[in-house]
């Protein structure tokens, strides 16, 4: 069975590694940019006092009207570095073409929209309407869904194309494939920005992520898409550094936003069928559907912009740390799940067995990882159970408290 010029027994890891090691330069400079620019941006943070304070400091400065100074905050604006290190490796390995310039802008919308939020906590309502004004630019560059394959069934969603004359070209309106496109974004976006409640969670599911749409990249034949995947999996490496927990700073709504956009396009040019692409964010976007739907039922609220807006600890790592779980566990645990959707979507690209069982053995060994931090917890929780009834704690358990905390 061929495919995009090539026979998919012949995906093997010979060609797979050529192929990496032909992007390995960007996604090693990118790496070694975000590395850099980090500590600086975070330096700029504290001067614009973007500063990340835990919601429990914040009840406390409201009704005292004094900051504790032993208080644990962050800066934010960590997403800035990695804006700045895919921006200017896109531009110089595309050149100012239609597609390069429309995502630039979009990034740039959103970049300069968290910049705000991040220094002055902007109204949800206000940062929804530019996400969508950010996508709607992205899409008229020409990246849209117009087609997705569902278990051997195929939707089209080109039914009408209206061509307006822009520039030295033509811009092209599709419906309701431009709609469904908008949709998408802001549906990835919020789960990306979802999952952004404890630290590295959403740096490295990205990283994850990212890994895998670079091998589904060489699977697809889609050379362009490798290297943009190299660029981001590289620029959020150099951040995890820095966001791994204790987080030294975060990526703020910057981080956030850009991070789902990003997997957004690459879904979409990379697997024009979607279905690798759904299945691989398939985490974040039943923790989305999971939560929105909660949310439906217990508030009554049936507008989308206040929905979405409406704070709580109902996400599936928010649960997971009621259950006594830290939050390094946590980022374990969720990964390992994570890599579960990503093996899967190997499966379904269609890369020879081999291949899938080293990747099999990789997730197999974080699954592994992840029972015997269950399992702990577990034993912890019964230890301290016992010793509140009155029984006798064991002199080896020794509690730590963990200083990070859930955001």
């Amino acid at each position: 069975m061929a495919d995009n010029g090539f026979i998919i027994s012949m995906i093997n890891f010979e060609y797979i590694f050529e192929k990496l090691l032909e992007v390995f330069p960007l996604l090693a400079t990118s790496f070694i940019i975000v590395l850099i620019l980090t500590p600086v941006v975070a330096k700029i943070a504290k001067y614009l006092k973007a500063i990340d304070i835990p919601k429990f400091a914040k009840r406390r400065i409201k009704i005292t009207g004094k900051k504790d100074k032993t208080l644990k905050s962050r800066p934010r604006l960590g997403g800035l570095a990695i804006y700045i290190a895919f921006i200017v490796l896109m531009f110089f390995i595309n050149g100012f073409t239609v597609y390069s310039i429309s995502i630039g802008i979009g990034l740039t919308i959103l970049m300069i929209v968290g910049l705000i939020d991040d220094i002055k906590d902007l109204n949800g309502g206000i940062q929804m309407t530019f996400q969508v004004l950010a996508v709607m630019v992205i899409v008229l560059g020409g990246i849209r869904i117009t087609s997705i394959h569902i278990f051997g069934h195929s939707f089209s969603f080109d039914a009408y194309t209206l061509s307006l004359p822009f520039w030295e070209g033509l811009i092209k309106v599709v419906f309701p494939a431009d709609i469904i496109t908008i949709i998408w974004f802001i549906v990835i976006i919020n789960s990306m920005n979802w999952v952004a409640g404890i630290d590295a969670l959403e740096e490295t599911m990205s990283v994850v992520a990212g890994a895998t749409l670079m091998l589904l990249s060489i699977r697809f034949g889609k050379d362009d898409m490798l290297a943009q995947t190299a660029i981001f999996t590289g620029a959020v490496l150099g951040f995890w550094v820095f966001n791994f927990p204790p987080a030294y700073i975060i990526g703020g709504t910057i981080g956030n936003t850009i991070l789902g956009i990003l997997l957004g396009i690459f879904a979409i040019k990379i697997d024009g069928k979607m279905t690798t692409s759904i299945l691989l964010l398939a985490l974040p976007i039943i923790d989305f559907i999971w939560v929105l739907v909660g949310r439906l039922i217990k508030y009554k609220q049936f507008n989308p912009w206040k929905l979405m807006n409406i704070s709580g600890e109902h996400h599936f790592h928010h649960r997971l740390m009621k259950l006594g779980f830290t939050v390094k566990q946590v980022l374990l645990i969720e990964i390992s799940i994570f890599s579960l959707f990503a093996l899967a979507a190997y499966y379904f690209a269609g890369f020879n067995i081999l291949a899938i069982i080293v990747f099999a053995a990789i997730v197999a060994l974080l699954l592994f990882f992840a029972l015997l931090t269950f399992l702990r917890v577990k034993r912890v929780n019964v230890q301290e159970s016992e010793k509140d009834k009155g029984g006798v704690e064991p002199s080896e358990v020794k509690k730590s408290p963990e200083s990070v905390y859930a955001y």
